[in-house]
């Protein structure tokens, strides 16, 4: 596993990144973590994580990825802050107490965040770790077994230190909405929430929520409605907080279109900027600007990018303040923002007035230790 990190940090990885909340990445210790982070470390690189938890044991999720940082010597981000599950709703004061002090302490710590109050992963993901062990199959053979099936439902109903019960964290099935479905016969449940679906069926909740994974062959996206809003404000007004995705590529039309899925795919920076600062005055316009520009792009150690400046890559959006606003929602996510008047990249017009140009300027990013990373550094 080194010898894997040290190859993909030859090859242009920015640093290793986990996601200790979902099997398989939940099933490894800290210790291993750190002694790959050090090989990470001797390339430049970074230690990204989706902490263990966000929920019951998110303080000693912030304290392991604190401690990988420390011990490998290398800088941690931590992917898309938050608190999840009603009964901790009000404590991110305490987690942001607990990386600025880190910070203060000289650690080098960020965090980034999506202005939205739903997460968004698979519906599998709800379900205990140890019934993903073993792969996709044996999942699937495990939710077909009543008695398996029994042991779920127990552990699904109470929370634990161990893993994260996203749909107890979600308020049960009218907190989780189906947003993504592969199997064609079951499109027409997208947009609904659990609950919908198992009345319609006339199943349990988690009767509904299993028998559509195993139907879908463990490919259901879903949201889960776990946040709080003044958490979430809390949050995004800490200077050391990025505003950064966590979706995927998606397409308007085509055979990749896909109806259902995160809002924040299509509306995350013009809502913080509308909805966030504009509207409600969360924090002054150059400093929102930078938490989508510089900040991201010094934590990832690019040069020559995120600034408006001489000699700098010119990767620009130009949008009208007074009428950037996001319109993708939960229930209609596929919506363009407004207010985004032109965008450049490398320099080159690509996007003009609601339309694409047809220009392609994008680049391969690499970093620091690829031999074809020219535009880097390691400061």
């Amino acid at each position: 596993m080194k010898s894997l990190v040290a190859q993909a940090m030859q090859e242009g990885a920015f640093g290793i990144s986990t996601s200790l909340i979902y099997p398989p990445g939940h099933y490894a210790k800290t210790e291993e973590l750190i002694e790959l982070a050090k090989v990470a470390a001797q390339y430049g690189g970074i230690y990204a994580t989706h902490m263990r938890s966000e929920g019951r044991s998110e303080v000693a999720a912030v304290e392991e990825a604190l401690r990988i940082g420390r011990e490998a010597q290398l800088p941690v981000e931590i992917f898309h802050l938050k608190v999840v599950g009603k009964p901790r709703w009000g404590s991110m004061p305490k987690i942001v107490a607990m990386i600025q002090a880190a910070r203060d302490a000289g650690q080098d710590v960020s965090a980034d965040m999506y202005p939205y109050l739903a997460g968004g992963t698979a519906l599998a993901s709800a379900l205990p770790p140890w019934v993903a062990e073993g792969g996709t199959e044996k999942l699937l053979t495990r939710l077909k077994d009543p008695a398996t099936r029994t042991r779920i439902k127990h552990e699904m109903a109470i929370e634990h230190a161990n893993w994260e019960n996203l749909y107890l964290g979600s308020g049960g099935a009218s907190g989780v909405l189906i947003s993504g479905i592969v199997n064609p016969d079951l499109k027409k449940y997208d947009g609904q929430t659990l609950a919908q679906i198992a009345a319609s069926q006339k199943k349990a909740p988690l009767d509904a929520l299993f028998d559509l994974v195993v139907a879908d062959k463990a490919q259901t996206g879903a949201l889960y409605f776990i946040a709080n809003e003044n958490d979430l404000r809390y949050g995004l007004k800490q200077p050391w907080t990025s505003i950064g995705l966590d979706g995927s590529e998606t397409s308007l039309d085509g055979p990749l279109f896909e109806p259902h899925s995160h809002p924040r795919d299509w509306g995350s920076m013009p809502r913080f900027l509308g909805h966030y600062v504009r509207d409600q005055y969360l924090l002054p316009l150059e400093q929102a600007i930078r938490k989508i520009t510089s900040l991201p792009a010094q934590r990832e150690r690019l040069r020559h990018r995120g600034l408006l400046k001489e000699g700098y890559f010119a990767d620009i959006a130009i949008f009208d303040p007074a009428s950037i606003q996001d319109k993708a929602t939960y229930e209609n996510s596929v919506q363009l923002s407004a207010g985004v008047k032109y965008v450049l990249v490398n320099g080159q017009l690509e996007y003009k007035e609601g339309q694409l140009t047809g220009v392609k300027a994008g680049k391969i990013l690499r970093g620091p230790a690829s031999e074809k990373s020219e535009y880097f550094t390691r400061n």
